[in-house]
């Protein structure tokens, strides 16, 4: 009968080759970004740090740590539409934080050239290396937000005073004490308008049914307005009075 069982020293060399292969696999590791948004082929791309430093072992079962190279070249994860050409950017500056999310295979050729390619190496292929990954825009506890809503997907800063709340329901824009800009376009309003504060016109025209009651409109004074109930005065309405 043939002896299958494993010695100890056996299973420790394995376990240890193991531990060693398995150590070189990345997947995902948060990152420290060290340049400003760059276009490189078709990405735009940072370099990043890893945030966590990698942890070597001594022979003398001793063990140290020792920081990762910059990563150069980053694609930068945009969420979005390819065929409607839309997109989610998200401003990343020096020292912002993001995750680094690490490809199975090398994505040198995918990078170049639309559809799905080859492994860039043929002979000694990449498998979950740090050479081959996408930055996300990402927060640590230290630098997110100081209140969560529950009740909807909002796009607004840290503390909440500027936001935009989307509900099942409703829409919600908080801008503090900032303004909302509409540049050039269209606004159309379909629905009933409500204003709790005051509205400024500056240049354009106003008309209201037809009525132009805008910059060459004028009101009389009240009393004068009396006075000339047998002429034609535009009313308060913006309609002329016969």
């Amino acid at each position: 009968m043939t002896d299958t069982s494993i010695s100890q020293s056996d299973e420790d060399a394995f376990r240890l080759a193991l531990s060693r292969f398995t150590s070189k696999l990345r997947t995902a590791v948060p990152g420290i970004v060290d340049s400003e948004p760059k276009k490189n082929g078709r990405f735009w791309c940072v370099d990043v740090i890893p945030a966590v430093r990698r942890l070597i072992k001594s022979s003398n079962n001793g063990s140290r740590t020792e920081s990762e190279p910059k990563i150069a070249n980053v694609p930068i994860y945009l969420t979005g539409s390819k065929s409607l050409g839309l997109s989610v950017t998200v401003p990343l500056k020096l020292g912002d934080e993001c995750l680094l999310v690490v490809s199975d295979r090398g994505l040198d050729n995918w990078q170049i050239t639309d559809g799905p390619q080859d492994p860039p190496e043929l002979k000694e292929l990449r498998h979950h290396d740090l050479s081959d990954c996408f930055c996300l825009p990402l927060c640590s506890q230290l630098a997110s937000i100081n209140s969560y809503n529950n009740d909807a997907v909002e796009i607004r800063n840290s503390d909440g005073t500027t936001r935009l709340s989307v509900r099942s329901n409703e829409i919600e824009q908080v801008v503090g004490s900032g303004a909302t800009k509409l540049t050039n376009g269209l606004l159309t309003i379909n629905a009933n308008v409500v204003i709790n504060g005051s509205l400024d016109s500056n240049g354009g025209d106003f008309n209201h049914d037809g009525v132009n009651v805008g910059k060459d409109h004028n009101h009389k004074p009240e009393g004068e307005l009396k006075d000339s109930l047998n002429g034609n005065v535009a009313g308060r309405s913006g309609k002329p009075e016969s």
